[in-house]
């Protein structure tokens, strides 16, 4: 609210939402994953004005300690998913069809990607078929193959399609990456596929792109960690949120030198931020 406690003309609420879905670091793969909301693409947040002393973001605590590591890196990640057919109109998994004879291409785009830092990419597909068959996956200069197992298609008890899921690493990745699937049918014309979803994960600079930018590294998780993070290409009207638990965000205080902004923070456990130019905010819809 403005300073005279009233909401009016020019006052506005900030605060920081989520979407319905969430990630996780998959310690098992090395990656972040996407765990997706089965039932709705949105979150809702109530506000109320009857409910005592609203929470508020304060400034978070300064770290004075010596910081043992330094972080000009960040890990960074995309999801591509269409949810679009239920294939046994049973059960809460959906897909999204591709033509089978056709190569298809999935755009993402990375600002200041470091290409020579592993990409790591998750991809789940289906095929139909009578046959062994595969997908190609190409990407910068990469080729996989995906070997896909055949189905009884004349059975009612046998799956109705085989699933597989590929994860792998790559390096030379650029700002737009571009990942082209194909099929090979392996003499059976009939066969019909489906993409479940795509996970990518890259490193990229540690330095502000567009006016929100959320970032963490998780090579700057460990025992006794304190971490100097360097964030460049920041501005006077930019702001960091520690959002690492959404229920108690920290504001955090910085030092500047040129365009690089400079905090320290205990790092034990996996830190998430989000910078932004405190000028331009997502507005939500209203009910």
């Amino acid at each position: 609210s403005g300073e005279n406690q009233e909401f009016g003309p020019g006052d506005f609420i900030l605060f920081y939402g989520k979407g319905a879905d969430t990630w996780y670091y998959d310690e098992a793969n090395s990656m972040f994953s996407c765990k997706p909301h089965l039932y709705s693409r949105h979150s809702y947040y109530y506000v109320t004005s009857d409910a005592g002393t609203g929470k508020r973001i304060s400034m978070d605590k300064k770290i004075t300690d010596t910081p043992n590591k330094t972080i000009t890196q960040f890990d960074d990640y995309l999801f591509y998913e269409e949810n679009i057919v239920n294939l046994i109109k049973s059960g809460k998994e959906w897909f999204e069809p591709i033509d089978s004879k056709s190569t298809h291409s999935f755009p993402f785009h990375f600002p200041n990607t470091i290409a020579s830092s592993p990409c790591k990419i998750k991809i789940r597909l289906l095929a139909r078929s009578e046959v062994s068959s595969n997908f190609v996956l190409t990407t910068s200069g990469n080729t996989r193959t995906i070997d896909i197992g055949p189905v009884n298609i004349w059975s009612y008890t046998s799956d109705y399609a085989k699933a597989k899921t590929l994860i792998s690493s790559f390096t030379g990745s650029s700002d737009n990456l571009i990942l082209n699937l194909s099929y090979e049918n392996n003499g059976y014309s009939e066969a019909k596929t489906w993409l479940d979803f795509i996970e990518v994960n890259v490193r990229r600079e540690l330095e502000m792109s567009g006016a929100q930018m959320h970032f963490r590294d998780v090579n700057s998780v460990g025992p006794g960690n304190i971490t100097l993070m360097k964030l460049k290409n920041g501005t006077p009207n930019t702001r960091i949120w520690d959002i690492s638990d959404m229920h108690n965000i920290k504001q955090i205080s910085f030092s500047t030198e040129g365009d690089e902004m400079k905090f320290t923070i205990i790092t034990d456990s996996l830190k998430e931020f989000i910078a932004f130019n405190n000028e331009v905010f997502y507005t939500p819809e209203f009910s």
